[in-house]
């Protein structure tokens, strides 16, 4: 188990003003860095947990979209922690019951300068979170420590240990020409040859490979219920290059991978394993062509930076995650005009609140019920308000619907007991069900 030490978070980009930088020394001299309040960008901890959100209230009683990006700081503060796990493996327990589709709570590590790329020009350094560069090779602020003012993309090799919500999950090696941290331009940018970098990665997702009965709510890795999950890197004993990549759960004890037996009782066998034959036979050519499992595996052992982020795709509604042959989502349920609706906060602000709400009411009885009386009504009254809004003005269904909600909330407030409470919450998801039908009226 790797703890965290210290957290540094990522530094926005932002779009360059050519009047303040006209190039990279006087942009350098002209730009400041200054740090930020977790708390403001939905991050908190609890003893060894850290927790991440994606959207927190906002003044106007909606939701901002935070979507921080954690990396792991080395106990000097002043550099990222070098973690190198080949022949090594990284163990970590998650609770994936309030991501559903379109959303990734992501664990992964890239080869960025463990300085954060620190230089004259940039000498902020990785306690304020500088340095990103990944297999995408996305353009970047500042790069290797030089403002960016060509449109150049910054890449290296890229280890997609975790990216996962509550119905599917995907363990991705992404590798690139060179060790990184480097520059691209034009089309080495791009995700065809001459492309510096393999951008779609060679993925190992237990939907595809194991079969649909494997990971999720109620399934073999039980979704709905913390777990551990677990990543080795093998290497060959007679080169010491990076052999397989595997994958095992726990869960209640239990060591489940796809050639276990609960894995093999969902469709699986010996899937649980990335080798160079399953991403050859796999076609992915691009990762074959720039170094395979053994380019992987150099990265791996040079050390990379460990990264958390928690997102939602705004442009493919994570399909290539959890939609089609990747998992059970629909195409469209990962929108984020639907993620915003279906997952703003209601789940995560009553999960952290329990604890306090418990307190108040001086009672355990009813804390299994904060939760699902909100969503067994929410779902269960879906079909009845897509009746109502085909026999009435949709206006007037939507409005009462606010209304309904916003009873349910003052009930909630207001409530003297846990009974109350709950049934406040009920009321509160009858609202909430108009108002996400009405939505898509």
């Amino acid at each position: 188990m790797i703890c965290v030490a210290v957290l540094a978070v990522i530094t926005r980009g932002f779009l360059i003003d050519r009047s303040i930088c006209p190039d990279a020394e006087t942009c350098a001299k002209a730009c400041e860095y200054e740090g930020v309040d977790y708390k403001s960008l939905g991050v908190t901890t609890e003893g060894s947990a850290l927790t991440m959100r994606l959207f927190l209230p906002n003044e106007t009683g909606g939701y901002t979209r935070v979507s921080p990006r954690l990396y792991l700081l080395a106990e000097d503060d002043m550099n990222y922690e070098p973690i190198r796990l080949l022949n090594q493996e990284m163990s970590f327990d998650v609770d994936m019951l309030t991501l559903g589709c379109g959303l990734n709570g992501a664990l992964y590590l890239d080869e960025m300068d463990f300085s954060g790329s620190r230089s004259e020009t940039d000498p902020a350094g990785a306690q304020y979170g500088t340095g990103y560069c990944d297999a995408q090779c996305y353009n970047k602020t500042m790069i290797n420590g030089v403002p960016s003012l060509n449109n150049s993309g910054a890449c290296c090799h890229e280890m997609d240990i975790w990216e996962a919500n509550g119905l599917a999950t995907v363990l991705t090696p992404h590798t690139c020409s060179k060790p990184g941290p480097f520059l691209c331009t034009g089309a080495e940018c791009g995700r065809e040859a001459p492309g510096v970098c393999d951008k779609a990665g060679c993925g190992l997702n237990p939907y595809k490979t194991v079969g649909p009965d494997f990971y999720g709510p109620g399934k073999t890795v039980d979704t709905k219920r913390p777990f551990a999950v677990v990543t080795q890197f093998w290497t060959d004993p007679q080169t010491n290059k990076l052999s397989d990549i595997r994958r095992i759960y726990v869960q209640d004890g239990r060591s489940i991978s796809a050639a276990s037996p609960e894995g093999e009782a969902a469709g699986g066998g010996a899937n649980n394993t990335a080798t160079a034959e399953f991403c050859t036979s796999n076609k992915k050519e691009a990762f074959d062509r720039l170094g395979g499992m053994e380019a992987a595996g150099e990265a791996l052992d040079r050390g990379m930076v460990l990264i958390f982020s928690i997102w939602n795709d705004l442009k493919t509604n994570m399909n290539w995650l959890d939609s089609g042959e990747a998992g059970p989502c629909g195409p469209d349920d990962g929108a984020p005009e639907k993620v915003l609706v279906a997952n703003p906060s209601d789940n995560t602000i009553v999960d952290t609140a329990t604890p306090t709400i418990t307190n108040e009411f001086h009672s355990l009885t009813g804390i299994g019920w904060y939760g699902p009386a909100y969503r067994v009504t929410t779902c269960s009254t879906q079909f009845f308000y897509g009746k109502l809004y085909e026999q009435f003005r949709v206006k007037w269904i939507f409005v009462t619907c606010v209304v309904i909600l916003e009873l349910g909330s003052i009930v909630c407030a207001s409530a003297p007991t846990s009974t109350a409470f709950i049934i406040g919450r009920a009321i509160a998801g009858c609202g909430a069900s108009g108002i996400v039908t009405g939505v898509f009226m």
